[in-house]
């Protein structure tokens, strides 16, 4: 099972449980998010697909999305959160000017 970027679940866990981020930011990591919210959801895997800056299984899992009826607004959501994860890794200096334009082109 891939780990989940906590960046990208953190507000998920914080939303369902009203942790306050500045108790539990730097001790939840992705394993033990993992653990807590057990295998990754379509979404998830959607999100982590962009983050990674993976072009063809973020638009396979987006048509799958939309052939299982999923809402749009929630797909756009997803993008949303992904290019958070993309603009914390940047930050970070995990990624640079190119991975930028590649995520670009990707939630085009």
């Amino acid at each position: 099972m891939p780990f989940k970027a906590y960046e990208e679940l953190l507000p998920r866990a914080m939303t369902i449980h009203h942790y306050p981020s500045c108790m539990y930011q730097k001790c939840l990591n992705s394993a033990t998010l993992n653990c807590f919210y057990g295998e990754s959801t379509m979404h998830e895997k959607l999100i982590e697909a962009i983050a990674s800056l993976d072009e063809a299984k973020a638009l396979e899992l987006t048509k799958e999305l939309l052939e299982a009826g999923e809402d749009p607004t929630t797909i756009l959501d997803d993008l949303r959160r992904a290019a958070e994860v993309i603009g914390s890794k940047f930050e970070a200096g995990e990624y640079f000017i190119a991975d930028l334009v590649m995520a670009g082109e990707i939630l085009k």
